[in-house]
């Protein structure tokens, strides 16, 4: 019997480390940012603090139209 292959999935949300490569800053400026009061929203799934790549994208944009 042959196992399907399971369909890729694109990732939407990115822990800490993955969101700060992603904007291209350190993990403590990613905390900072992402943290409570900060400026990214989180996605808060049990325990574990994520980010979603539609608000880092948006954050992104935001940084552009105040430049």
């Amino acid at each position: 019997m042959t196992a399907k292959a399971l369909p890729q999935v694109e990732r939407r949300l990115l822990n800490y480390k993955s969101a700060a490569v992603y904007l291209c800053i350190s993990e403590r400026a990613m905390k900072d940012l992402g943290g409570p009061g900060g400026q990214i929203l989180q996605v808060k799934i049990g325990h574990r603090v994520l980010f979603d790549l539609v608000d880092l994208d948006a954050y992104i944009d935001k940084l552009k139209r105040s430049a």
